[in-house]
């Protein structure tokens, strides 16, 4: 099988997009606290005593209104090169609201144009027709074990801290936690001029 039939997911949030910091502050001004990006150490953001209504109004608000505060955490180009050998998606959990605030970000850090895929929070992303994943959430790498015919290149953050991965003695071997998305990346580059993984079913 050829290396283009290779389907990747790739995740926006702190993957793509460092809209923590920004989110926070903004979340700091709103509430009246005084939190760090170091107290996020919940997926939930319970750890600051966030709901996921609020979380989701200020994600919207953010990416609507202050695009340009949120960093590219990733060098566009090695995604650029990817396109050319496998199926590249934005696979990410967000409203529709903020679809054209993200292509209009990802435009101007200079992304090939990829298919965004909205995910609803109720579907696991591992079932989803993908081989390989570049991604933060936690229950995606505790998932994955059901699923060892696919790979996920879990970039590492405080919420992903306790993550069992193939480091583990008793971890999935399909599961890789990667310090950042360009590690994460550079691997799958690799992988895809050494061997190209099957295609999952």
């Amino acid at each position: 099988m050829s290396s283009s039939s290779l389907r990747i997911a790739l995740d926006v949030d702190e993957v793509l997009a460092g809209i923590n910091a920004p989110w926070l502050d903004l979340y700091n001004r709103c509430a009246g606290t005084n939190y760090s990006v170091d107290d996020l150490t919940a997926w939930n953001f319970s750890s600051i005593g966030a709901t996921t209504d609020e979380m989701m109004c200020l994600y919207d608000q953010l990416w609507n209104e202050e695009a340009d505060r949120i960093a590219c955490l990733v060098d566009s180009a090695m995604i650029r090169c990817l396109t050319d050998a496998a199926e590249v998606d934005l696979v990410t959990a967000r409203t529709e609201a903020t679809v054209d605030s993200l292509k209009r970000w990802l435009a101007a850090h200079r992304f090939p144009e990829l298919n965004i895929v909205l995910n609803e929070p109720q579907i696991s992303k591992a079932a989803l027709n993908y081989d390989l994943y570049v991604d933060d959430a936690p229950h995606l790498a505790a998932e994955m074990s059901a699923h060892p015919e696919k790979i996920l290149f879990l970039v590492s953050k405080p919420w992903n801290a306790t993550c069992r991965t193939s480091s583990h003695p008793d971890g999935p071997a399909n599961v890789h936690r990667v310090p950042r998305t360009d590690t994460a990346l550079a691997s799958v580059q690799a992988m895809l001029a050494a061997t190209p993984p099957r295609r999952a079913a």
